[in-house]
């Protein structure tokens, strides 16, 4: 005998426990309700899948017949060959914690890669599932909670938006790489600005900014990797390019002179770039250590240490040390304009953050009035 069961009140275990898998119980190849189901769903058009066997008692408590759900397993192959068969929408409607957020975005992918047409519950502001819902809000509000239906590039913008996991310039470039191919795959204008402006509020770029990386990847239709012309728009790319080269020149000049290295431990203390960061950072401990040096000797007490990343950094000091277009002096006059820059443009990104930070949540009527600020702030520091 096979059981599968409900956890009765909150903690940390799961909330659905399964017998495990046998011959006769393969969780991998079973939806709960399907034989049920089926039929129902094609007259209705779509069909429910939920998290667990209760959440399909609230729905058949409230009249809705055409659901099921899994049973303690991700979507498989199998699973969704059975949701194929159905010929209608799949809605989607598992929890909505962040682990469930993201488990709802991965399967939406896969369906939808399997070619099947795909929306989803919106249950972003809610933690608690259909049975919770009935049992404690009622019939009423458990209709209207499964009717709150968004698409699946709706519901992954609000999950950036609202969770703000985006923390790199990295980050942002990979989730607007995912995005351009569906992007160039809407027809309606008035549907891609919409997801333009979302796009645009969370990654920071302008949505004039978005369409040339869209004009730029449809005239390559063959192209796949987007990353470099999604760099290439980035609205910080001015400030890093600046601020880029005078921590290079820096670091070119650490390499060659002490009084550099003793100018960066005094005046800079860390560099933006992190490679080049780690880079000063052995430097100095390397040249407090040892008073006359080269970069061979520092390239070899890399190569006998413990970094993970030696490699990459005994590469890009190989790379710096050959290059040629730096000043042949190094004297105090360079070391100041160079504090002057990378002082300058980390402040503008710390700016420009802090900027991002106020603007979150706020009206646009607040938020023109942060912005109309922050200019006059910066108006007076240039006078």
């Amino acid at each position: 005998m096979e059981i599968s069961a409900r956890r009765l009140g909150d903690g940390p275990e799961a909330k659905y426990v399964n017998s495990p898998a046998t011959y006769l119980f393969n969780k991998s190849t079973l939806l709960y309700n399907f034989n049920n189901a089926k039929e129902k769903a094609r007259i209705a058009g779509y069909i429910y899948v939920l998290e667990g066997f209760m959440d399909v008692y609230a729905l058949y408590r409230i009249g809705i017949e055409s659901c099921v759900a899994t049973m303690g397993t991700a979507l498989t192959e199998e699973h969704i060959r059975l949701l194929r068969m159905l010929n209608v929408e799949i809605r989607l409607c598992l929890d909505g914690d962040i682990p469930g957020q993201k488990a709802t975005m991965k399967v939406a992918n896969e369906l939808v890669n399997a070619g099947l047409n795909v929306r989803i519950v919106d249950n972003q502001n809610s933690t608690k599932d259909p049975d919770e819902i009935l049992n404690q809000d009622g019939p009423i509000a458990l209709n209207a909670y499964l009717n709150k239906l968004i698409s699946r590039v709706d519901f992954i913008l609000n999950y950036y938006k609202n969770t703000n996991p985006l923390q790199t310039s990295e980050q942002k470039t990979q989730l607007i790489q995912e995005f351009v191919p569906v992007l160039l795959g809407i027809r309606s204008q008035l549907e891609l600005d919409s997801y333009l402006n979302k796009l645009a509020d969370i990654t920071g770029y302008t949505p004039e900014a978005i369409r040339n990386i869209l004009k730029t990847a449809k005239s390559k239709p063959k192209e796949r990797d987007f990353k470099e012309i999604i760099r290439q728009n980035n609205p910080e790319r001015k400030v890093l390019r600046r601020l880029e080269f005078a921590e290079r020149e820096l670091l070119y000049q650490m390499l060659q002179n002490p009084e550099a290295v003793a100018f960066y431990e005094q005046k800079i203390g860390g560099f933006y770039d992190e490679t080049y960061r780690i880079i000063a950072n052995y430097l100095v401990e390397y040249a407090n250590e040892h008073k006359d040096f080269v970069p061979v000797d520092l390239i070899t007490s890399l190569e006998t240490s413990e970094l993970a990343e030696k490699d990459i950094l005994i590469n890009k000091i190989s790379e710096l040390y050959l290059e040629r277009n730096h000043p042949d002096v190094c004297n105090q006059e360079l070391l100041d304009n160079l504090q002057q820059v990378i002082d300058s443009e980390k402040e503008r990104i710390f700016e420009n953050d802090t900027l991002e930070q106020s603007l979150e949540g706020k009206d646009p009527k607040e938020k023109a009035r942060i912005i109309s600020d922050y200019n006059r702030r910066r108006l007076r520091k240039k006078r």
